[in-house]
């Protein structure tokens, strides 16, 4: 969980020592926070996020330790309407596999006038399949949904900060989407001063890393756990052989879920 800096140039170089300390511990997939590259919000370089030179840093940083990385969120041009919250995936070439678009946007957030957004996209790594949502989109419990139904093993929740006051709360929603969706969830948010912040990796049975401080956190995701949990039915013996409610996906009722549609 990162502290954001004066100047972009100080949170480039800030962020790629996160990805060497990362990389030491054996990480395979980095996420950072929202909005974290840009020092003042809103701050919008020309061109695509492509080819901002926070993402140049981080697509050589990539290639160099053998990283999947979530670089924090973007601003992303649409045409002339506005911009998007956008969060990028690059691959452990450096390569841009893809991008996710926030959906629910907070607070002086501005919707794009007929924008193009996408609940429901996954990415498919080297370590397992992932999705992204953003902050925001922890208060919809839909939208962490579809992305499990859709073969999510993990999601990445990059998040702005600032919410400190209600950061028990924030934190049991984290974790209560791991449990519900039998997956697991990957936050962080940003440090502003002296706050306590969110930096979690949860699944569905248990916590496996957090902090409120500074920092790099890591933890062994168990895939095939995710999919045993999923494909194996909640059963009455003790002791149980899980520490969560699983097989739950089997049991769903869509006909009686209608008016979410409303």
């Amino acid at each position: 969980m990162p502290s954001r800096k004066s100047s972009d140039d100080e949170n480039i170089q800030s962020a790629l020592a996160y990805l060497d300390e990362a990389a030491r511990q054996g990480a395979r997939i980095v996420c950072f926070p929202e909005d974290y590259i840009h020092a003042q919000i809103p701050r919008i370089p020309p061109g695509k996020i492509e080819s901002y030179p926070a993402i140049r840093a981080f697509r050589e940083k990539a290639r160099e330790r053998g990283l999947y990385i979530i670089p924090g969120t973007m601003a992303e041009r649409a045409g002339e309407n506005g911009y998007y919250n956008t969060a990028l995936l690059i691959d452990d070439t450096g390569e841009i596999q893809g991008k996710y678009r926030k959906t629910h946007l907070a607070a002086g957030e501005a919707r794009v006038a007929g924008g193009r957004e996408e609940a429901i996209k996954v990415f498919k790594t080297k370590h397992g399949t992932l999705g992204i949502h953003i902050c925001y989109e922890i208060c919809f419990p839909e939208v962490a949904r579809v992305t499990a139904l859709a073969g999510a093993e993990m999601i990445f929740w990059p998040c702005g900060g600032k919410f400190y006051e209600i950061r028990e709360t924030w934190r049991h929603l984290l974790w209560a989407r791991a449990i519900e969706n039998l997956t697991y969830v990957v936050a962080c948010s940003n440090l502003f001063g002296a706050e306590r912040g969110v930096a979690i990796i949860a699944g569905p049975e248990h916590i496996l890393a957090e902090t409120d401080r500074e920092g790099v956190i890591s933890a062994t995701l168990d895939i095939d756990r995710i999919h045993w949990l999923r494909s194996t039915p909640e059963t009455y013996e003790v002791p149980k052989p899980f520490a969560c409610v699983p097989g739950t996906f089997k049991d769903r009722r869509p006909d009686l879920y209608r008016r979410l549609c409303e």
